[in-house]
């Protein structure tokens, strides 16, 4: 057979494919949503930049960064271990089973949540005013103490409907939160003409309190069905299992956490709040651009941890690779136009982001290598290879702290950016070697 037959019966092989219709047909309703989602946080970004000013929004960006590392801390790999054992349970119609895991990792991730909030507030009153000099981060990190245990509880929440493969409320909770909180500051700026940092993290306070609720209220709708037999039943051995998967996992949700923001609590520590609103605004549109890595990972790490429970190889390596091709096809156009047009993509925060353009371009550059290995993380953690990924996650976040340290205070966001490229690079080509090492899985 020529090469233009096997071109033109490509697209037929790929529907003839099962798996390839669910991963499809489930990453365009997710899409669908991260569409909206970015485009509204994009505009979020905005307000808050041009409101609060480079200064302010440095605080403020700087909060979401606290907040994203210490929930990964305190839900202690929960939120990682239950999309694997609601996937696994999901496929064999154990529902009661998904009950048991459901409400054994609210309590823990709650009583955890609250505990971590509880020091972070100690440190605050007690000791923020002798370890740092700018009194700006206080008011952000008090804030940060009741966000806390709402974003864990909404983390619980949205893996339970990615494991049960409930996508159509994962991508609907996933996407909700940034539109509620443009609505809510627009509103603020409609009504006293200009916003406050204060007014601003309240908002995103009240916003955590209603998509919590939110998402509790949908996930008791989803399981109404379950009767308190099947629980009982399941208990039997559920706990243990999920105690120990999560604590192999706790690593890797720590690590992970700290890849993504760690580079910028770095830079608020290491540097001026000026530089953390210029890597803040330039991460943010770097990771809108990947969206559809998001978009085909909300389906992907369910249904690895299927293939892999069943033991096809031949399935999970076929998945892998339609995956990686399809991110990569509808991934890199975007980001090629955002690299081009970064300083007039920019220019919408304000003038002042203008030195933010080189931060930009480099951070595409880290999020395309993570596209173009494809969802090697998952695949190694749904397979059972957490700590393969720990390790890799372990060098990688030195590299960034390395890195991070040394450049940040000469360069500011620029050393932080530097720092990210070759933490991330590394990651994901490492990553890439594990899941051919331990999978005996090629993406080529």
């Amino acid at each position: 057979m020529n090469l233009i037959n096997k071109i033109k019966l490509l697209p037929s092989r790929f529907w003839a494919n099962p798996d390839n219709k669910e991963i499809l047909s489930a990453s365009a309703v997710i899409l669908t949503f991260k569409v909206f989602t970015a485009v509204t946080g994009f505009l979020v970004s905005v307000v808050i930049t041009r409101a609060l000013g480079t200064t302010v929004a440095g605080y403020y960006f700087f909060m979401l960064s606290a907040i994203a590392l210490l929930g990964s801390i305190s839900r202690l790999g929960l939120d990682q271990a239950i999309v694997r054992f609601m996937a696994v349970a999901n496929a064999g119609g154990e529902r009661g089973k998904i009950k048991l895991i459901f409400s054994w990792a609210c309590r823990w991730t709650l009583c955890t949540s609250l505990l971590m909030s509880a020091l972070l507030y100690v440190f605050c009153q007690f000791f923020y005013a002798r370890v740092f000099n700018d009194g700006g981060y206080l008011m952000p990190l008090l804030i940060a103490c009741l966000v806390l245990p709402l974003s864990n509880l909404f983390t619980v929440i949205l893996q339970s409907f990615q494991g049960v493969k409930q996508i159509v409320s994962f991508a609907w909770l996933n996407g909700v939160e940034r539109p509620i909180n443009l609505l809510g500051l627009l509103f603020i700026i409609f009504v006293f003409g200009a916003i406050e940092l204060e007014q601003a993290l309240l908002t995103y306070l009240l916003v955590n309190v209603l998509v919590a609720l939110l998402g509790y209220f949908l996930w008791q709708k989803y399981q109404k069905e379950t009767t308190e037999r099947e629980s009982i039943l399941a208990a039997a051995d559920i706990k243990v299992k999920l105690w120990h998967s999560s604590m192999s996992l706790w690593g890797v949700a720590c690590l992970s956490i700290v890849m993504g923001q760690g580079a910028q609590l770095l830079t608020g520590f290491l540097s001026s709040p000026e530089q953390v609103t210029y890597f803040a605004v330039a991460n943010r549109v770097a990771l809108l651009v990947a969206f559809m890595l998001l978009a085909v990972n909300g389906i992907l790490s369910p249904k690895f941890a299927e293939l892999k429970a069943d033991n096809r190889s031949e399935r999970l390596q076929s998945v892998y690779r339609s995956s990686t091709g399809l991110m990569l096809l509808l991934t890199t156009p975007f980001m090629v136009l955002v690299f081009i047009f970064a300083q007039e993509i920019l220019w919408l925060f304000g003038n002042e982001l203008q030195p933010a353009v080189k931060i930009l371009r480099l951070l595409i550059a880290a999020q395309f290598v993570k596209v173009a290995v494809g969802s090697v993380g998952q695949l190694l953690i749904m397979s059972g290879f957490e700590h393969s990924q720990r390790r890799n996650l372990l060098l990688a976040v030195a590299i960034l702290v390395l890195v991070a340290t040394l450049l940040i205070p000469v360069w500011g966001a620029l050393g932080a950016a530097i720092a990210v490229f070759c933490a991330m690079s590394f990651n994901n080509v490492l990553g890439l070697w594990q899941v051919y090492k331990k999978l005996n899985i090629r993406l080529f």
